[in-house]
């Protein structure tokens, strides 16, 4: 498998992490994270293609990111050496600040866990929607290697190609938390959030800001450029689709009224933030994310979808399987 990925990753442009480097207890947790990632991968994929296989491996960077690739006919994804590192490195931190002091030490390690697992889940699960939404067969037609969370070139798709997949993307990576964390709940009910959101809203307030910390470590600013300079929406940006996703999802499931899970994560992004600014020690800032909420990022956001009625019919012809978020009714005119 090693020797696969080796070649695989090289010809992606990247270094396939060499496992013999690392020490025998962090190789065995890498290992565990990518027995659960396949796990995934096949619980997802069997109803409907049991037979179909995605490859999971980490490959070197020192950015927590992903990709998703085409490779002579077998799906890739990858996931950066730098992602399972969140866990001890800034959820331990986040874990340690004051708001969490209600939590029994027994029950801390299974906290910095669940926190460390939520942001992992989010993104690899983006990496799986890449695959089976159809996007990498899309873009490996239009003679593209892979998808990088990071970056993204081609002469034949243009930006706004690239942007409308990653909300796709991570719309379904929220989806698919938001059953996660129904099922597998935080290990403690906070009444420091459930005094003040209502009970029960630990699991989705802290899935959020496990989520949001995920892209609050690029600490970009709200970005409503034209979409020819960049591949991605800017992290605040998308912050703000994941939200909607969240909130969506507990629609759907039935958990609860949009507009009151709206309320919930959008209370637990600033609630990241100022986890993140204390275990940083550094200012609070969530102008970035308050900008995302507002009029432009309205517009950014129906242009996105806008574009989705164009992308979808080409991608529903290559998913893999499931059904793809409908078109929305958004007017041309902004």
């Amino acid at each position: 498998m090693e020797l696969f990925f080796d070649t695989a990753f090289g010809r992606l442009g990247k270094k396939a992490l060499d496992f013999q480097k690392l020490r025998a207890e962090v190789q065995a947790q890498y290992i565990a994270h990518l027995a659960s990632y396949t796990e995934y991968a096949s619980l997802y994929g069997g109803s409907t293609n049991p037979a179909h296989q995605i490859k999971v491996g980490y490959f070197d960077s020192s950015k927590p990111n992903g990709c998703a690739a085409i490779l002579d006919g077998q799906d890739i994804i990858g996931i950066s050496s730098e992602v399972p590192k969140l866990k001890e490195g800034l959820f331990r931190e986040i874990i340690e600040q004051p708001f969490f002091a209600e939590i029994p030490d027994h029950e801390q390690e299974g906290a910095v866990s669940w926190l460390g697992d939520c942001a992992q889940h989010f993104l690899f699960w983006h990496e799986l929607a890449h695959v089976w939404n159809g996007h990498t067969s899309f873009q490996a037609k239009a003679g593209v290697l892979f998808i990088d969370e990071l970056s993204a070139v081609s002469d034949k798709l243009g930006n706004l190609d690239y942007q409308t997949m990653e909300m796709d993307a991570d719309g379904f990576a929220a989806a698919t938390s938001f059953n996660h964390l129904s099922r597998f709940a935080f290990p403690h009910r906070l009444t420091a959030i459930e005094g003040k959101l209502g009970p029960g809203t630990t699991s989705l307030t802290l899935g959020m800001v496990a989520i949001y910390l995920l892209f609050r470590l690029f600490d970009a600013a709200a970005d409503f450029d034209d979409e020819e300079r960049k591949s991605h929406p800017s992290p605040p940006l998308r912050q703000r689709l994941i939200a909607g996703s969240l909130a969506a999802q507990a629609k759907r499931s039935g958990a609860m009224e949009e507009r009151a899970a709206l309320s919930i994560v959008l209370a637990a992004a600033h609630l990241g933030e100022n986890l993140y600014a204390d275990s940083r020690r550094i200012p609070r800032d969530s102008n970035a994310f308050d900008e995302a909420l507002g009029e432009r990022g309205d517009l950014y956001q129906r242009k996105l979808l806008r574009h989705w009625r164009v992308l979808r019919p080409q991608l529903d012809v290559l998913k893999r399987r499931g059904t793809l978020v409908p078109v929305q009714d958004i007017p041309d005119e902004t």
